[in-house]
Order: C-alpha cells, then sequence, then structure tokens
C-alpha cells in the first residue's frame, strides 16, 4: 500500500548502511556489508533431537503458495514406496491454503500434516525425525529452515541456485542435495537415496555461521555506519 512505500522510502533516506546474508543480493547506491546467517546449533541444543526414520522427508515453516509445497506433494506422490512418508509441519497462510495442502495428499496414510505454528522444541522434532528435509521454494535466496535443518544435521533439497551453490561448497556438498527445473519424483528419490549415505555422526560444517564472528561483524557494521554519517 501508499502508506507502506511511504514508510520505506522515509527508511531508506535515513539509512547509511545495508548488512545483506549473502553477496548475492543487489544493494545498488549505499555502502554495504555481507554477515553470514549464524547457525543455530546452541539455540536448539536444549531440545531433544528424535530418532531419525528411514525414507521420512519433511518441510517446515509457513505454508505458502511461494513455498513448494504443492510441488513437493506432487513429486511425493509420485514415489511408489510404503517405506517412504512425508511431513508438513507449520502454519498455513490462511485456512483455504490448509484445506487445499491437505487435500492434495488424496489421503495418502504416508503424509502427516503438523498445520500450525510450531514451538522450538515441536520444530526440533519435526525436522531430526527427518532423513531429507526438502525446501522446494519457487523464489530462493535466503533461508532461515535451511540453516536449522543443516544445525541439526539434517541434509536438505534445494533449487539449484547460485546460493544453494555457494552453500553446497561452503557446508559439504553431501549436505546441500539441488534440482534443476520443477522438483520430480525421481530428484526426491535420488536425494533420499544420498541422505541415507551419511553417517549418524556426520555433520556439515558450519565454522563461518557462528554468532561470535557474526556478533563482531555486526559491531563493527554499525561503526562503520557512524563513520559513514559523520563523514569520516
Amino acid at each position: 500500500g501508499r502508506i507502506d512505500r511511504a514508510l520505506w522510502a522515509w527508511l531508506d533516506r535515513l539509512t547509511t548502511l545495508r548488512i545483506r546474508l549473502n553477496d548475492t543480493t543487489a544493494a545498488a547506491g549505499l555502502q554495504v556489508v555481507t554477515i553470514p546467517h549464524g547457525d543455530y546449533r546452541d539455540w536448539y541444543a536444549p531440545f531433544p533431537h528424535a530418532e531419525r526414520l528411514p525414507g521420512r522427508v519433511a518441510y517446515a515453516g509457513l505454508v505458502r503458495e511461494y513455498k513448494g509445497v504443492d510441488a513437493l506433494m506432487g513429486a511425493f506422490l509420485g514415489i511408489d514406496d510404503p517405506d517412504v512418508s512425508l511431513s508438513i509441519t507449520g502454519r498455513a497462510a490462511n485456512d483455504e491454503a490448509a484445506a487445499a495442502v491437505r487435500s492434495s495428499a488424496h489421503d495418502d496414510p504416508r503424509v502427516l500434516f503438523d498445520l500450525r505454528y510450531v514451538d522450538d522444541a515441536d520444530l526440533v522434532n519435526a525436522l531430526t525425525r527427518a532423513a531429507l528435509v526438502a525446501l522446494p521454494y519457487r523464489h530462493f535466496h535466503n533461508s532461515g529452515t535451511v540453516l536449522a535443518a543443516l544445525s541439526l544435521d539434517r541434509p536438505v533439497l534445494v533449487p539449484d541456485t547460485e546460493v544453494t551453490r555457494r552453500l553446497a561448497e561452503e557446508v559439504g556438498d553431501e549436505w546441500v542435495l539441488r534440482y534443476s527445473g520443477d522438483l520430480t519424483s525421481a530428484d526426491l528419490a535420488d536425494a533420499l537415496a544420498d541422505a541415507a549415505k551419511l553417517s549418524e555422526d556426520a555433520a556439515p560444517d558450519l565454522s563461518r555461521r557462528g554468532w561470535a564472528t557474526a556478533g563482531a561483524a555486526h559491531a563493527e557494521a554499525f561503526r562503520l555506519a557512524v563513520r559513514l554519517r559523520r563523514g569520516r
């Protein structure tokens, strides 16, 4: 709306420096600092982890059109294997979205729903019970859920973009499984097979995602913003 646009324009005029989560984010016209999103290892440490279920695919997060839940459901239903299951966890955008995603499962008993806002304990349970976390976002740029899954030592299946390729190089290619184009049943089945090869004690490399490093970088960014405002 007009009020929102006016407020954003006013805030933009006050902005001296932008902080972005990855360097593929455009930030023309201003000084910019890139600070990667921190991990959730310490945050989720107090919550018990569930036993990993072979063949379990999990989606977690808001159920909205651009999140690609319908594509995930279609790919999953194309896998004719009683030992494969899918859990959808997260609040739907509205009642119509909730009804649509339930209907898309066609009463397949392998599909489980928890369409509500879940607390950290329930989120950790849903993600750690999975062998693979699938996030087939139609518009993929930054994702806290990807970092949540990796922080819980679960591989993710995501679209093949510049952002996800760089993330794979950073944390380990076997942890960021990617597909091109529309998600297919073959993509999902292949990702499950790759996820099954990971040992129980394997973990992605999140050494660049520590909050001590991120905190220091944010503090320096604010100091830089002050210097820029003062013209130094």
